[in-house]
C-alpha cells in the first residue's frame, strides 16, 4: 500500500463546494468495487451533486464523508492475494 494516497486521503479536506464534493466522489467511485455497501454509504454524496442542486452540506454528507475515507484509508484496502492458499471462486451471471 502505497502510504502517501493513504495520508492523501485521511488528511481529504471536507468539501466546501459542489468541485470539492465531485473530486472526492470521483475518488472514491474508483474504488467502489472495494467498499461494501458504496453506494449506500456514497449516496448522501451523490445526492448533492445532482445538476441544478445548491451546495449543501449537512450531518447525513459529513457522515458519508467520514466513512468513505475511513475505508478507503484502512488497510488491507487493495491487497494481492495469497497465492500459497487455496482460492475459492464465486460467480453469477445477470
Amino acid at each position: 500500500v502505497d502510504e502517501s494516497k493513504v495520508e492523501a486521503i485521511r488528511n481529504w479536506p471536507t468539501p466546501k463546494s459542489i468541485s470539492d464534493i465531485r473530486s472526492f466522489h470521483g475518488l472514491a467511485s474508483f474504488y467502489q468495487r472495494f467498499v461494501k455497501g458504496f453506494s449506500t454509504i456514497a449516496s448522501p454524496l451523490t445526492e448533492v451533486i445532482w445538476k441544478d442542486k445548491l451546495f449543501y452540506w449537512g450531518e447525513n454528507q459529513e457522515e458519508s464523508f467520514r466513512i468513505l475515507k475511513e475505508k478507503l484509508s484502512s488497510t488491507p484496502l487493495l491487497q494481492l492475494p495469497n497465492f500459497d492458499k487455496t482460492f475459492e471462486i464465486e460467480c453469477h451471471a445477470s
